[in-house]
C-alpha cells in the first residue's frame, strides 16, 4: 500500500475543493470570474530621495594660526594632527558646521568651518 504525506492529502483535498466551486455559485456571492484575472493598476508613491549630507567644496584654507585636526566631527573626538594658517584643505564633506578634510599629508580628519574660508 502506498504512502502519501499529509501535504499531499492536503493538496489534493484542496483541489477538490476547488472543483466543487462553480462560476455560478462565486456569483451567487456577488463575486465575477471574469474579473478576478484581470490586475487592478496599482500606484506605488515612492518617499523623496533623500537630500545629500556632502557638499560640493573643493578646498578651503585654514585661516586660525593653528588648527586641530579632529578624528571627528566636533570637540569630544581627539587631536589627529595640528594645521596651520594658509593650508589647503580638500573638504569631502560638511555636516553642522565641521568639515571632513584631506590635509596636504593626506590625512584624513574633520575641522570646525569657523577657522576656514571655503573656496570653489
Amino acid at each position: 500500500m502506498k504512502r502519501y504525506t499529509p501535504f499531499f492529502i492536503l493538496a489534493l483535498l484542496g483541489v477538490l475543493a476547488m472543483a466543487c466551486i462553480t462560476s455560478a455559485s462565486l456569483a451567487s456571492y456577488g463575486i465575477n470570474v471574469d474579473t478576478l484575472a484581470t490586475p487592478s493598476p496599482v500606484t506605488i508613491s515612492l518617499p523623496p530621495t533623500p537630500e545629500k549630507v556632502t557638499t560640493s567644496l573643493p578646498f578651503c584654507t585654514v585661516t586660525a594660526k593653528a588648527l586641530n585636526l579632529r578624528a571627528g566631527p566636533g570637540t569630544s573626538y581627539s587631536v589627529i594632527d595640528w594645521l596651520r594658517a594658509g593650508d589647503v584643505l580638500t573638504v569631502t564633506q560638511d555636516r553642522g558646521g565641521w568639515l571632513q578634510v584631506i590635509d596636504p599629508s593626506g590625512a584624513a580628519g574633520w575641522v570646525n568651518q569657523t577657522y576656514c574660508t571655503i573656496g570653489e
